[in-house]
């Protein structure tokens, strides 16, 4: 049987969860889920602040919750180092400031 389309539209019936409740980041919008992933690339990456004030800008417009954003960073201690960790910790609470999202409010 000749697969159509993207490959991904393909496996989207086999994922975990379908049919219930939506995940954490099955209720953000496509383009806060890749706002989130870009985020967690430029944290890994390191030295990228401006970028990370921009996407984090962008994941919040889309409908990321400001917890979404700092659970997807703090994930990423073991692989990224606490440096690059805590770098774009300082940026992303710079744009929550901006926003007066501050001080974060527990869910």
């Amino acid at each position: 049987m000749a697969r159509t389309g993207h490959p991904l539209r393909q496996t989207r019936h086999h994922l975990p969860g379908r049919g219930r409740a939506p995940s954490m980041l099955a209720m953000v919008t496509t383009i806060g889920r890749h706002a989130l992933v870009t985020i967690a690339a430029l944290t890994t990456l390191g030295d990228a602040e401006r970028q990370l004030k921009f996407h984090t800008r962008a994941a919040l417009t889309a409908g990321a919750s400001p917890q979404d954003i700092v659970d997807a960073v703090i994930h990423l201690l073991a692989f990224a180092g606490n440096p690059r960790v805590f770098n774009a910790m300082l940026a992303i609470r710079q744009v929550f400031a901006e926003r007066e999202l501050l001080p974060l409010q527990q869910q």
